[in-house]
C-alpha cells in the first residue's frame, strides 16, 4: 500500500487539502506531476566536508586520537544532535 493510500484510509481528501492548503486541482496536479517524475529532491545524507560538524569530530580526533571509531560516533550523536554512519567518519578521517 502506497504511503498516499494509507494518509486517504486516515483523513478525507478535504481534510489533507485544509492541512495543506491546495485547491483540489492543485493537489491532483501535484499528484500527477509526483507519479511520473517520482520523488525530485536532492537528499543530503551524512556531514559535509565543510560543515562546522567535521571541525567538531577533526579537534575530538586531535585531542584523543586513541578513541575509536563508535566513540566518536557517540560524541556526535549526543553533542552536535547529528546522526552518521561508521563509514561516514571513516571517510571524513581518511
Amino acid at each position: 500500500m502506497s504511503p498516499s493510500q494509507k494518509l486517504a484510509q486516515l483523513l478525507s481528501l478535504e481534510q489533507i487539502l485544509a492541512c495543506v492548503g491546495f485547491s483540489d486541482r492543485t493537489f491532483w496536479c501535484i499528484c500527477k506531476l509526483w507519479r511520473e517524475a517520482g520523488d525530485v529532491i536532492q537528499h543530503n545524507y551524512g556531514i559535509s566536508a565543510n560543515s562546522p560538524n567535521v571541525h567538531y569530530l577533526l579537534q575530538l580526533v586531535h585531542h584523543r586520537p586513541d578513541w575509536f571509531l563508535d566513540e566518536l560516533l557517540d560524541l556526535l550523536k549526543n553533542n552536535q544532535l547529528v546522526a552518521v554512519h561508521l563509514t561516514t567518519i571513516y571517510h571524513k578521517l581518511s
